[in-house]
């Protein structure tokens, strides 16, 4: 055998997985090579169409480490023997034995597909978005960034994502992690001095899944690692989606340079679920678990949890759990029992929002050195007038409150009081880098207190469910 030829048999090795190379490369021959061009003959029709559809970009990569710059095209003999279909072939590439290796590797859920994900008004814009970026990475929408609260299905679409490209072209790689987890391998990797492997593994990928991009606001070092990351793997056309609870416009401490990137491609909110969907939902989730409940138990459960599709899964269970160790069915009566006509979340919900107004009050009175009760008077000093403008603008764009709720909360008849508060000081910031500086301290100072007691709150929430179920 030509030692040119052996050698770059050796470099496809290094870029396949050993049984996509003895599937598709170990009987394939060079039929003919000159400086300008190398023939390579394969044994039939049906693979030489699947390495050119889906292999090429590696031989090429191999055949220019070893020869150069050269064209490379396939043949088969003349005589090709029967064989299956294309697509049987394409999924017939890896071993099954390999099936277990590949979702460790990819940190995917084999659970979340679209088949079995939820469509609604509230999410059907996501949905489309991320099947149209699964059936064409890199291309349709890239990168794509679904933003959206707790428990809405950012998670279940992204993850959908990879499980579909993985489904149809297992070759490709594609790596989902959250944010937490690539910071602290990126401070692992630091550490150990070993950052070559860590960016070897993001930039040497097709599709990169990022949850929870909002927990990189502030974190400099993670942000320029990202940052070069996202370049690597946009530059050579691979697939970047990213998840948040909000939009990257609203991720503070942000840099620009990021944040332009993260609105390159399409952004896709997901709102909370309607009425429609959350039966949907609980029908769904009653035939997985094989829970017999009725119709009118189901919309009784769906009135009355409404905005996070984890809470109103987790009722479903939990009801099933009581009914059990009661020996009761699942009636409208033991719904009662278990929830009140006010949800367990529009609770928590409700307190995290009385929260975030008082924290930003408290926040903004100290940071200003005003006391906290002349925000809400009628003082038009300049001093306290512009810590007022300020908290109203961080109760907008924090807690999205409504203007007129705003107003109330610092005794204002008029909500557009609020509204020219909020344009003041967006102007403001425009203009004058200390009080843009300013701006984005106290949004995280707020953000992160928010956080904090969300934490506290949604482990009352779990808690109170767990004690309806003992009781």
């Amino acid at each position: 055998m030509d030692r040119a030829y052996e050698s770059f048999l050796s470099e496809l090795k290094k870029r396949v997985k050993p049984s996509l190379f003895k599937s598709a490369f170990k009987d394939m021959k060079l039929a003919e090579r000159s400086d300008e061009r190398i023939l390579l003959q394969v044994k039939d029709s049906v693979l030489k169409e699947v390495i050119e559809k889906n292999l090429r970009p590696v031989v090429e990569e191999a055949a220019k480490k070893v020869f150069g710059p050269v064209k490379v095209e396939f043949t088969v003999p003349s005589e090709p023997v029967k064989t299956p279909q294309p697509q049987q072939l394409e999924l017939g590439l890896f071993k099954k034995s390999q099936k277990k290796e590949e979702e460790l590797q990819s940190n995917l859920n084999p659970k979340y597909t679209f088949e079995n994900f939820i469509v609604g008004t509230s999410n059907q814009f996501a949905h489309a978005a991320a099947l149209a970026v699964a059936e064409n990475p890199g291309k349709a929408y890239n990168p794509l960034f679904i933003y959206g609260g707790v428990g809405l299905g950012k998670t279940h679409l992204m993850q959908a994502i990879g499980n579909y490209i993985k489904k149809k072209s297992p070759w490709k790689k594609v790596i989902y992690v959250t944010t937490e987890t690539f910071m602290n391998q990126l401070i692992e990797a630091l550490k150990s001095d070993n950052i070559s492997s860590f960016r070897e593994k993001y930039r040497n990928i097709d599709v990169l899944l990022i949850d929870d991009i909002q927990f990189i606001g502030g974190k400099e070092r993670t942000q320029i690692e990202f940052f070069h990351t996202f370049n690597a793997l946009y530059d050579a056309g691979k697939q970047v989606v990213l998840t948040s609870d909000r939009p990257p416009k609203d991720i503070p401490t942000l840099t620009e340079r990021l944040r332009s990137r993260f609105e390159w491609g399409l952004i896709a909110d997901i709102q909370p679920p309607d009425f429609e969907t959350r039966v949907a939902i609980l029908k769904r989730k009653a035939e997985l678990e094989g829970i017999e409940v009725s119709d009118k138990v189901i919309k009784l459960i769906a009135t009355i949890i409404k905005s996070n599709i984890r809470q109103l899964e987790g009722a479903l269970i939990k009801l099933k759990a009581k009914a059990t160790l009661e020996g009761k069915p699942i009636t409208e009566r033991l719904v009662r029992e278990l929830f009140s006509q006010e949800s367990p979340e529009e609770r928590a919900e409700k307190r995290r929002r009385e929260i975030s107004l008082k924290l930003i009050k408290t926040t903004v009175s100290s940071e200003f050195g005003v006391d906290e009760e002349l925000l809400l008077s009628s003082s038009r000093k300049k001093q306290v007038a512009l810590a007022r403008q300020v908290a109203m603008y961080l109760a907008k764009r924090i807690g999205n409150y409504p203007y007129t709720q705003i107003a109330a909360a610092f005794n204002r008849d008029d909500h557009t009081t609020v509204l020219h508060a909020v344009r003041k000081v967006e102007e403001l910031r425009k203009r004058d880098e200390k009080i843009n500086q300013l701006l984005e301290k106290l949004e995280l100072k707020v953000r992160e207190e928010v956080e904090r007691s969300s934490q506290v709150i949604h482990s009352d929430v779990d808690n109170y469910v767990d004690k309806s179920v003992d009781n």
